[in-house]
């Protein structure tokens, strides 16, 4: 089951524990839904996530798996080995290094051999990086 944007914040936000502004402030045209708005709030803040250059959220669409190795990049700020995958030409310029880092510290695998960076992150490989991370800090 595929995971959507603000689903994905809110998940940071629990797992790590992130104090929660008690009346969020957001700059975005469209709605984050309630239950997500301290956590895009408090993401936003850190720099693990943008909008759109529409100034939109857009909360309800999945986070794809490029997304997700950005966002989990920026949290945890370390560099990766390199590892051979075989779609690295299809990789968005933006998402490259993110990806390469998340796969290096072996937090987000391949799928084959391929990183499938425009497909959904599933919440299975979500919870999977988390883990890794918060055991990996300890």
């Amino acid at each position: 089951v595929s995971l959507t944007r603000a689903q994905f914040v809110t998940l940071l936000a629990r797992s790590f524990e992130w104090e929660l502004p008690s009346s969020p402030k957001l700059k975005f045209k469209d709605k984050v839904p309630s239950y997500a708005q301290g956590a895009v709030q408090v993401a936003v803040s850190k720099g693990l996530v943008k909008g759109y250059n529409d100034s939109t959220f857009r909360p309800d669409q999945p986070v794809t798996r490029a997304e997700a190795a950005v966002i989990l990049d920026r949290l945890v700020n370390k560099k990766g080995a390199t590892k051979k995958v075989s779609d690295k030409g299809t990789w968005p310029s933006w998402a490259s290094t993110s990806i390469n880092n998340m796969v290096g510290l072996g937090l987000i695998d391949p799928v084959g051999g391929n990183y499938q960076p425009n497909k959904p992150t599933t919440r299975a490989v979500c919870v999977v990086a988390l883990y890794r991370i918060l055991h990996q800090e300890k």
